[in-house]
């Protein structure tokens, strides 16, 4: 299951440098990878700050990110409709998380529900017109913004980054799966 940043019970602003690591693998008679564990490290001290920077331009445009993610699913799917437990998947939330958030999502009249054609015990989620306004409205922006953040760097370490946290996703999957 993914961990929402949120879930974190702390964010790390002052990360030991890669000397303060060597130091402490001497004293600790230790042998911890000093670049592997100040680049992770750093990458998750960046992590935590990039959503915090994104939900807080996101609360600019009067909306959680946790809002926006849903509506974002929502606008990614062909025809702007899915299940609350296919929301909850794909955002990385509980279902219960998620209902909270569609209730509050259909009193800013963003999405309805309705019943699902094939079980009508179940519903299907589906973005309206204001909702899709909305949306549009304020990704020009968005995307402006995000993007500012990749502003000068050269697209070949993009790529290099990309692959990169390709290969430590994969190493993260390993680990939880073994």
């Amino acid at each position: 299951m993914a961990m929402n940043h949120l879930d974190l019970p702390f964010t790390t602003q002052d990360i030991p440098s890669r000397e303060e690591i060597r130091q402490q693998n001497e004293l600790l008679q230790l042998a911890l990878p000093e670049i592997g564990l100040h680049s992770l490290l750093r990458l998750m001290r960046i992590g935590n700050d990039l959503q915090a920077a994104v939900a807080s331009h996101m609360q600019e445009h009067g909306v959680s990110m946790a809002r926006f993610a849903i509506l974002a699913q929502l606008m990614r799917s062909g025809d702007h409709r899915l299940t609350p437990s296919a929301l909850a998947e794909r955002v990385g939330i509980t279902r219960a998380t998620v209902t909270g958030l569609i209730d509050g999502l259909e009193k800013s009249r963003w999405i309805h529900r309705q019943v699902h054609p094939n079980d009508r015990r179940s519903v299907i989620v589906e973005l309206t017109e204001e909702g899709v306004a909305f949306l549009r409205s304020i990704l020009p922006d968005h995307a402006e913004y995000i993007t500012r953040m990749v502003r000068g760097i050269p697209e070949e370490d993009l790529i290099h980054l990309e692959r990169t946290l390709t290969r430590v996703e994969k190493n993260l999957e390993a680990l939880n799966d073994g």
